[in-house]
């Protein structure tokens, strides 16, 4: 039997001391952003309730340096975290993130 990503993730976040990235592009009708933010805002773990009030329950604004023109402060998308749980939705992209915005992708492998 298949385990849901969804008790996957959960578990992850419950039993291991891992970080864990969750990226979405604003333009990816594929996967779109909607029903990730609908997954995560639902995960069962010890820190759920902090996380979905992160911002006073609101996506804050995330910016990152582009290293490929030299601005600083450049707005790369909206973020939420807790602990070991980011989530990024980031602007003018899709589902290629690293083919699309290359400059983001570095400035966020730092």
């Amino acid at each position: 039997m298949v385990t849901p990503p969804k008790d996957e993730l959960s578990a992850i976040l419950e039993e291991r001391d891992i970080k864990v990235l969750i990226m979405n592009g604003d333009l990816d009708f594929h996967t779109n952003y909607f029903g990730t933010e609908k997954l995560i805002e639902n995960l069962e773990w010890y820190g759920k309730e902090d996380f979905n009030n992160y911002n006073h329950g609101s996506l804050k604004r995330w910016h990152f340096t582009n290293t490929t023109s030299g601005d600083d402060h450049v707005p790369g998308g909206d973020m939420r975290v807790h602990d070991r749980l980011t989530y990024l939705r980031i602007h003018e992209t899709g589902i290629y993130v690293y083919n699309e915005r290359p400059e983001l992708m570095t400035d966020l492998l730092k």
